[in-house]
């Protein structure tokens, strides 16, 4: 049995209709397509811009730690 605990991370919200495009039914993935064997190509506009903010409770302390050692 494998478990497999993810997180999923906004970058840009698009709130209009016009600012945002349909995904195709082409460009849709199997319901059963396992996505650790997905190839995908590296997009480096998403990776210069990829932020992940700590939301979980219990890191807070290690976010202020290092926040700490920054100012430092």
């Amino acid at each position: 049995m494998q478990f497999y605990d993810a997180a999923f991370y906004v970058t840009d919200v698009k709130t209009r209709r016009r600012d945002f495009k349909r995904i195709k039914y082409k460009e849709s993935m199997a319901v059963d397509e396992d996505l650790f064997d997905v190839e995908t190509p590296y997009n480096e506009e998403f990776w210069n811009n990829f932020n992940s903010v700590i939301i979980d409770p219990k890191l807070k302390k290690a976010k202020e730690d290092i926040e700490q050692l920054e100012s430092n």
